[in-house]
């Protein structure tokens, strides 16, 4: 991707490959892993978010998120005609994966503990829609439970150590799913850690307002490490914070 187009002069000063590590507001700086320091008259934090995973799940082969490019390489390897896969999350992640996976002759099944797909995005009756589109490219769709826990095989009893490969998903209600790969798709975790000693008010994101200001005078937030500021919801503006997009 090009940054900036020949022709173009934007007078920016990229900083690639460097991660920013201290917000600095009495200073009005930046602070580098480099060690470098960056003054700022004003200060946009759109550090984004990562793939939220199942917990104690990273060593587990077959247990996959989608985020990079790199994620969708290996999710793909392993999507084989007659595999079983179980998808976690009827969110737009899981419905892209669920409709590709059907069409590579997978077969899935959707665990999402929200009465309908997307219902907090859509609401239930679009939801609903939602669902029948999945059943008719012949998606399995459980809605309204939950998931325990994922089971697994391990290679060596005697290591003593995690499940090597996912088996199934358990859900909450005594059901048990068998799988050979399972897909995690419950949202992301906001890159904001190098934040927690800064005066910003952090929550599910950087807690602003509905114009993305932060309580810091010149210091805004975008995009999915933002957790602005949702009207819709609470309109007094004294509690509710809705995740920017």
């Amino acid at each position: 991707m090009a940054l900036e187009d020949p022709p173009e002069d934007l007078q920016a000063h990229w900083h690639l490959g460097a991660s920013a590590t201290k917000l600095d507001t009495g200073a009005a700086a930046i602070e580098l892993a480099t060690g470098e320091r960056i003054p700022a008259d004003g200060v946009v934090i759109a550090t984004g978010s990562r793939a939220r995973r199942w917990p104690d799940s990273q060593t587990m082969a077959g247990v996959h998120v989608v985020r990079t490019v790199d994620d969708a390489v290996a999710l793909r390897a392993e999507l084989v005609p007659g595999a079983h896969i179980v998808v976690i999350g009827a969110g737009f992640v899981g419905a892209e994966v669920a409709s590709t996976a059907r069409k590579m002759g997978v077969d899935v099944t959707i665990v999402e503990a929200a009465p309908t797909p997307l219902h907090a995005q859509l609401g239930r009756r679009l939801g609903a829609a939602v669902a029948a589109a999945h059943a008719v490219n012949g998606t399995r769709l459980i809605c309204g439970a939950g998931v325990a826990r994922l089971t697994g095989q391990c290679r060596d009893l005697r290591a003593g150590h995690g499940a090597d490969r996912v088996t199934g998903v358990d859900l909450t209600d005594g059901r048990h799913l068998p799988a050979d790969v399972v897909v995690v798709g419950i949202g992301g975790t906001p890159n904001i850690e190098w934040l927690r000693c800064s005066p910003l008010a952090l929550g599910d994101g950087v807690l602003c307002g509905a114009n993305g200001q932060t309580a810091i005078p010149n210091v805004v937030a975008a995009g999915d490490c933002a957790a602005w500021h949702d009207f819709t919801t609470d309109p007094t503006g004294a509690s509710s914070i809705g995740r920017a997009r």
